[in-house]
C-alpha cells in the first residue's frame, strides 16, 4: 500500500497527469520496437519503472506514459473472432 500511495503521489505532481487516463487491458498486444514514438514511451516508461521507487504494479504508471504521448493503441473489435483469425492471410 506505501509504494501505491508513493506511485499516486508522484503521478498527482506531475502537471500533465490526468486521474482519467485510460487503463487497457493488455491482454494481447503488439508493439513496433522501430517506432519513434514508442521507442520514447517505452524508455520514458522503463526509466521510472526501473526505479522501483513506487508500485510493482505497472498500469498506474504505463496509464500515465500512454496518456502522456497520446499514444492510442488500436482497439481489437470482439466481431474478429479469434485472436488467430488476425493473422490468417486475408483471400
Amino acid at each position: 500500500e506505501t509504494n501505491i500511495n508513493i506511485t499516486m503521489t508522484w503521478l498527482e505532481e506531475q502537471p500533465d497527469f490526468k486521474d482519467t487516463c485510460t487503463v487497457y487491458l493488455n491482454r494481447h498486444f503488439g508493439l513496433d520496437p522501430k517506432n519513434p514514438k514508442y521507442q520514447k514511451l517505452s524508455s520514458y516508461f522503463w526509466e521510472l519503472y526501473s526505479q522501483e521507487n513506487g508500485s510493482w504494479r505497472d498500469q498506474l504508471l504505463w496509464c500515465y506514459v500512454v496518456d502522456k504521448f497520446q499514444a492510442h493503441p488500436v482497439h481489437l473489435n470482439k466481431k474478429i473472432g479469434r485472436m488467430k483469425d488476425l493473422f490468417q492471410e486475408r483471400r
